[in-house]
């Protein structure tokens, strides 16, 4: 097991590295650009959901929509929640279900808040660094 200050230097390095990333965005993106992004955005999650490493890097587009439009969140149950600290979560984060290794069964991935507009870069960025490099 590393050491909690250990992850919380990982944590920091990878949340102001993006945080660079993002703030550049209007600058040209190449696919070494778009590639460090996405490997900073799969270790984050992967750290942060105690994770095996490819489970983050096996995410789908279609996952990430879902996500990002609460597909996996029943409204109705989020209206009676009454407890601060359980809204406070739900706007904390945005949740994707994956296929488990070896297993027909779905794993709950947490995307925290931090990591959602990074995400968005990836999916707006995808089509122009791909096409663009051949």
């Amino acid at each position: 097991m590393p050491l909690e200050k250990d992850v919380q230097i990982l944590r920091n390095f990878i949340i102001s590295e993006v945080k660079v990333m993002v703030q550049e965005g209007d600058e040209v993106w190449d696919k070494h650009r778009f590639i460090r992004l996405r490997n900073l955005i799969c270790t984050r999650l992967t750290v942060f959901n105690a994770r095996r490493g490819g489970e983050s890097a096996r995410m789908l587009l279609s996952d990430w929509t879902d996500a990002e439009e609460n597909a996996w969140i029943d409204p109705q149950l989020v209206q009676n929640v009454s407890n601060p600290l359980e809204t406070s979560l739900l706007n904390q984060f945005k949740l994707v279900y994956q296929s488990g290794k070896g297993s027909r069964r779905l794993v709950p991935v947490l995307i925290p808040n931090d990591t959602v507009e990074p995400l968005r870069i990836l999916v707006q960025k995808k089509g122009a660094v791909w096409y663009s490099t051949k």
